[in-house]
């Protein structure tokens, strides 16, 4: 007869949960992907004093130190505010001196949309969603009377883009040569944290022109949804796990 350590039962089950790991679908991506002439870049504090450098350090017409730099960092205006995010992006897109006018993207599977924070005259109005890079047609995620909280997901079975359709009726994409108004100018920025690929938010400007835009009248957040079946594992292996923790019990072989 031959008793098995709790010890032991964690390592067989951790080596039978790393296998089914392996054996996993795998039709999603790690992360979202965005395309363009731009790339990732180190983003931090010394990017919001307000310079114009980057493209989206600019002064607010809302007031010093708000503008959506100051909320990626939660500083200035922002400090203390819900809104920030948890996980302090460290990264954002763009050119080296410049903005990148033609961004899209790609995700391996559903996408998790949340509006952090609204701070905009036509805030009631604004209407934000995607579109699949080529098709004219536009999914609307976020109608004008949904504010922070809201929350929607979406698929994407190919490249896509994001759009802002402001109360003027204005349509400003991420491919800013379709825009109906302000056309090849960048309306979004993007930020996201090195260690989690699988999230981004987007800072977007509704105005056409007239003040240096400040990209903080709507900031959404997106995510790519964890795997179903990824999760029906993960969750299954650590409730074994924590079964044979609370039990504490010992298997005897012949």
């Amino acid at each position: 007869m031959k008793t098995l350590s709790c010890g032991r039962i964690f390592a067989a089950i951790l080596l039978i949960f790393a296998l089914a790991m392996g054996f996993a679908p795998t039709a999603k991506a790690s992360g979202i992907t965005l395309s363009g002439t731009g790339t990732w870049n180190a983003f931090g504090v010394g990017d919001v004093n307000e310079n114009g450098t980057p493209y989206f350090d600019n002064v607010s017409d809302d007031g010093p130190a708000r503008n959506i730099g100051h909320l990626m960092t939660c500083t200035g205006f922002f400090v203390g505010n819900p809104a920030c995010p948890t996980l302090t992006p460290d990264e954002s897109w763009h050119m080296i001196g410049g903005q990148d006018t033609n961004v899209t993207a790609t995700l391996g599977g559903p996408g998790f949309a949340s509006i952090l924070i609204e701070i905009a005259g036509m805030s009631g109005t604004n209407e934000f969603g995607v579109y699949d890079v080529g098709s004219p047609i536009l999914t609307m995620l976020f109608s004008g009377p949904q504010g922070p909280g809201a929350t929607a997901t979406f698929t994407a079975s190919g490249p896509f883009g994001f759009y802002l359709k402001n109360g003027l009726g204005e349509v400003f994409k991420t491919e800013s040569i379709l825009n109906t108004a302000a056309v090849g100018i960048q309306h979004f920025s993007f930020f996201r944290h090195s260690s989690d690929p699988g999230s981004i938010y987007l800072g977007i400007e509704d105005l056409a022109g007239g003040v240096p835009p400040d990209f903080q009248d709507m900031v959404v957040k997106v995510s790519e949804v964890p795997d179903p079946a990824t999760l029906l594992l993960v969750g299954g292996g650590l409730a074994a796990l924590a079964l044979i923790r609370r039990r504490k019990i010992a298997i005897t072989t012949g």
